[in-house]
């Protein structure tokens, strides 16, 4: 049905705060642009993007989201929490089959769709700023030493000890984000599916924590080698500090999301230009001959809540489709990955950006997803998994707990946390 748009809209969205979404707001113009021609009724047509950090933005959404407020007509949350958030937002499933056309559906990678896109067979948002995590490695260490790329952990390790006897402290064998925040269960994350391990199974509506079993008991033994190998400041590296250290040419591996591509790249802020590369995939274990190896998705999705009034959910839907439209996504190739086939696999922008070639190709063999679950698989306690993986792996990593101990208590936790849940 038609709804009436007033004269007057202005649009309030809440977002990460990260290069992509600053890149937003500096392309709104388009935006109006394109809503003007399209409703020319509105004369006045403004978008308000507020950017967060996540723990912030998390914690903002689900106040807002749950209270039903109107304050913020669009949304961008961590795609993991679509269980948690589905209950508050708007379902696109018919606006998303009207207007297939338009935003060249089909051209979203497919399992983008099960992942940042879908919970329970509908569709809630679109994903934007969708990237995986890579091993990357200093190519010009790798040479002069004669190192292959690692495919398991244990030779990355084995590498990463020798680098760190010989070099350290100028070069250390690897660098980690082992800071206490959401980016050590990132990390830890790569090692759990190496280990061909997920967060749970399930029987009938059932789940079942597997996290203390002997496969997981080694991806954590694994984790903590590897961090042995690093500077004894890793332990305060988030995002930044661990992009950094590597950039300034710190170590010589480290595992980090693909969007740092850009920083890396450039001179301005890094050592390293022209020295380093990603790894075809992630370490992993070989079991029977057959190398298991998953590198985590990550990424966000963009929705409206429910509690909105419709003409600023017209208009809210025309900003979501812009957000990913082919032409501001080609825009948008140097700050971070694409969501679209097209551009992931179009050989120009793989020449430039292998980032595009990396993210393709984790796409394609079925990476791991958060909290530790197969891709598509969403739990509603998302964020409370997380944030007890992440208090045990610091204990580990700062030796307060053995890795035994931890995966013991975190077994413990969960059954608690899926009995909240009904879920156990």
């Amino acid at each position: 049905e038609t709804i009436k748009l007033p004269e007057k809209i202005h649009l309030r969205a809440a977002m990460i705060d990260e290069l992509r979404e600053r890149k937003f707001r500096e392309m709104l113009p388009d935006f109006y642009e394109k809503f003007k021609e399209k409703y020319p009724e509105v004369k006045d047509i403004k978008v308000t993007i507020e950017l967060y950090g996540f723990e912030d933005l998390y914690n903002m959404q689900v106040a807002a989201l749950s209270s039903g407020s109107k304050e913020y007509h669009v949304f961008q949350f961590h795609h993991p929490d679509m269980a948690l958030y589905s209950q508050w937002l708007t379902d696109l499933t018919d606006w998303f089959m009207e207007d297939k056309d338009e935003i060249k559906l089909d051209d979203i990678h497919p399992l983008l769709h099960k992942t940042h896109m879908m919970y329970n067979g509908r569709y809630w948002g679109v994903p934007t700023h969708v990237n995986p995590m890579v091993f990357a490695y200093r190519t010009d260490i790798f040479e002069k030493e004669g190192y292959s790329v690692p495919e398991t952990f244990e030779e990355w390790i084995e590498i990463a000890r020798e680098v760190k006897d010989k070099y350290a402290p100028e070069i250390y064998g690897a660098t980690l984000m082992l800071k206490k925040d959401i980016q050590i269960s990132c990390t830890f994350l790569n090692f759990l599916g190496g280990h061909g391990v997920y967060l749970y199974r399930r029987e009938g509506d059932r789940y079942i924590p597997t996290i203390n079993t002997p496969e997981a008991l080694e991806a954590l033994t694994d984790f903590l080698e590897a961090a042995k190998c690093a500077s004894p400041a890793a332990t305060t590296y988030g995002f930044d500090e661990n992009m950094m250290a590597f950039a300034r040419g710190e170590a010589a591996t480290t595992i980090m999301w693909s969007s740092i591509l850009g920083v890396w790249r450039d001179p301005k802020q890094s050592n390293i230009v022209g020295k380093f590369d990603f790894a075809p995939h992630m370490p992993g274990t070989r079991k029977n001959g057959q190398l298991i190896s998953k590198a985590l998705l990550g990424g966000w999705t963009v929705s409206i809540p429910k509690a909105i009034d419709d003409p600023y959910k017209v208009a809210a839907w025309e900003f979501l489709k812009w957000l990913v439209s082919p032409e501001l996504e080609r825009k948008l190739v140097p700050y971070y990955e694409s969501c679209r086939i097209s551009l992931l696999s179009d050989p120009e922008i793989q020449k430039e950006w292998p980032n595009y070639k990396a993210f393709l190709e984790i796409l394609n063999a079925g990476p791991i997803d958060f909290p530790g679950v197969p891709p598509g698989e969403k739990i509603i306690p998302d964020y409370e998994v997380l944030d007890h993986m992440t208090t045990k792996l610091s204990e580990v990593v700062t030796g307060a707990k053995t890795p035994k101990q931890a995966l013991e208590e975190l077994e413990q936790e969960y059954i608690e946390i899926f009995k909240k849940y009904g879920m156990y």
